[in-house]
């Protein structure tokens, strides 16, 4: 059930310069339990990011989740929860 592989998050906003914002191998920390997924897939998904129009989507390494899709009522989702 823990996933250690990479996973992501998605937000239909996009940063005037998500390179500043977000700096590869920064650590950002969420306060709360957030849900990602193990698909990349999944955030071009309309009701993820899509594929048009202002996103980000970040990819997170190195951090272990609990893969909540065998019990989930949407498994294609791939859902894991994260917390930092």
């Amino acid at each position: 059930w823990m996933h250690t592989g990479t996973k992501w998050r998605g937000m239909k906003h996009e940063f005037a310069d998500v390179t500043t914002d977000f700096q590869t191998g920064s650590e950002i920390a969420w306060y709360t339990i957030k849900s990602v997924t193990c698909d990349r897939k999944v955030m071009e998904k309309n009701d993820f990011c899509g594929d048009t129009g202002p996103r980000t989507i970040i990819e997170i390494q190195g951090c272990t989740a609990l893969s909540i899709h065998q019990i989930s009522k949407y498994p294609d989702e791939k859902e894991c929860v994260h917390h930092s």
